[in-house]
């Protein structure tokens, strides 16, 4: 095969992606047939020699150096740009869920559970730092983070208070994630008064959310979760339904099991958001079991179904259903992906503390609330000296750690690694740890192509099949 091409073939059709052109192109069976070959010249088709004149299939990367295009204006874009910052209010929490990432059993790179909280002080400086960067930002959001942040309410209202003084004339939203076992009258009142966005920890029915989310006690949690829900259902039925809930799946479970929360007429199953239990800081990957995948990709194939009108959407679990509205969210950024540049960045990284900034008890800045608080590799800066620049760039250009592998790499346009992926646990970034994550980038950038082929096709090859009852064919 041609470096930097991968090849895809369906029942109606062959296509190639071109790396070095952002392209994915249909090509006929015998120019198929040829790019598939390890070595040789001969048999080269005409349809290749075309494109070949175009630009296409050269296999060999324009990319020089590693370099973000943000990079020479950093010092301008973290000074004014910074929209968003999300508060460790305290590091203590009511549960000792099984996957926790604060576990003492688990992501043995990361903090444990403490009796911590930030102080008014420390919470202050933050927002006044939040105010000072974000001149240019005319939406602001400060978020409120755990532990269980709600066993620090007084800090949240106070903070919710101050802010609204200081940040007239700009767009103000705040957000919670809270385990909702916390969630009294006055508390939700507070919250639904002052428009915070509510988002719930929530990992399936009863059976599968007892097992991973307990009180310290070892009992389960659900049914004091739900009965706050349906409080909060029965006096805020507005503020009810614009709750959020974000679920954690164990994939040793069977899908179709954990998707019977979505039956659950407590919550509003289309405002479900799950992903996967991340190991990353215990350097291991979670057991995946055949019933779950096996359920899984039926789920997706019902749910696109429903897409095409073709089963009704209402049978599907509305996690199917979300699964597939991010998938037709991301054609546009296939489409519009663009050559690959002499001097070029591997996608993944956001602007470190630019887009979700997050700030501990102590006042210390980190990219976000996903990394290791204890990896000084991740912290870059406090709120009282400000950004560490030099930091924030290493988190940037992260890709300049495996630049000669990244160069050469099909999947350049579509790696999905953050800095995270990065931190090897010493103190500094490591080419070795982000190494080892490039095949499950490589799979998923695989898997993004592949389902993009399956939405551009069914319209063209099967239309007669998906016709709406009105004539027209849903694209």
């Amino acid at each position: 095969m041609v470096k930097l091409i991968r090849l895809f073939k369906t029942p109606n059709a062959y296509y190639a992606f071109d790396a070095v052109k952002g392209k994915l192109i249909e090509i006929q069976k015998e120019s198929y047939e040829y790019l598939k070959k390890e070595n040789g010249l001969e048999g080269v088709t005409r349809e290749l020699l075309e494109f070949q004149e175009q630009g296409f299939f050269s296999g060999k990367s324009p990319v020089k150096r590693i370099s973000h295009p943000y990079a020479d204006v950093l010092d301008v874009y973290m000074k004014r740009k910074v929209a968003k910052i999300t508060l460790q209010v305290t590091q203590q929490c009511n549960f000792r869920c099984t996957y926790c990432i604060y576990s003492e059993d688990h992501n043995l790179q990361q903090r444990n559970h403490s009796n911590r909280r930030m102080d008014f002080r420390v919470a202050k400086r933050a927002v006044d730092f939040l105010w000072e960067h974000s001149i240019d930002s005319s939406d602001v959001n400060i978020g409120f983070y755990g532990g269980e942040p709600l066993l620090n309410f007084d800090l949240v209202r106070q903070v919710v208070e101050y802010s609204k003084k200081i940040f007239y004339g700009k767009v103000l939203t705040y957000n919670i994630t809270t385990n909702g076992s916390l969630l009294e009258d006055n508390i939700v009142d507070f919250l639904k008064e002052n428009h915070v966005s509510l988002m719930i920890s929530l990992d399936g029915p009863k059976s599968i959310h007892d097992h991973n989310r307990r009180f310290g006690n070892g009992e389960g949690t659900y049914d004091v979760v739900m009965s706050k829900i349906q409080r909060i259902r029965e006096r805020h039925p507005d503020y009810w339904e614009s709750i959020q809930y974000s679920m954690v799946m164990d994939p040793v479970n069977d899908f179709a099991e954990i998707s019977g929360i979505c039956q659950n007429e407590v919550i509003v199953p289309q405002k479900l958001f799950a992903s996967l239990i991340d190991m990353d800081y215990d350097n291991a990957v979670a057991e995946v079991s055949e019933i779950y995948v096996e359920n899984f990709q039926y789920s997706m194939f019902l749910a696109f179904l429903a897409y095409w009108n073709r089963y009704p959407e209402e049978k599907v679990s509305a996690i199917s259903i979300k699964q597939v509205e991010t998938i037709l969210g991301q054609l546009y950024h296939i489409d519009m992906m663009g050559e690959l540049r002499e001097a070029d960045i591997p996608a993944g990284p956001c602007i470190p503390g630019a887009m979700r900034m997050f700030v501990d008890v102590d006042g210390q800045i980190f990219p976000c609330e996903r990394v290791s608080e204890q990896s000084e590799a991740m912290k870059i800066g406090n709120i009282g000296s400000g950004f560490d620049l030099d930091k924030v760039r290493q988190l940037l250009e992260v890709g300049k750690l495996t630049e000669d592998n990244c160069k050469d790499c099909w999947c350049f346009r579509m790696c999905n690694q953050c800095a995270k992926k990065a931190d090897g646990g010493k103190g500094e970034l490591m080419s070795q740890a982000r190494l080892r994550y490039c095949i499950n980038s490589m799979r998923e950038a695989y898997i993004k192509l592949r389902e993009y082929i399956l939405i551009q096709e069914v319209p063209v090859y099967y239309k007669e099949q998906i016709r709406k009852t009105d004539g027209e064919v849903r694209l």
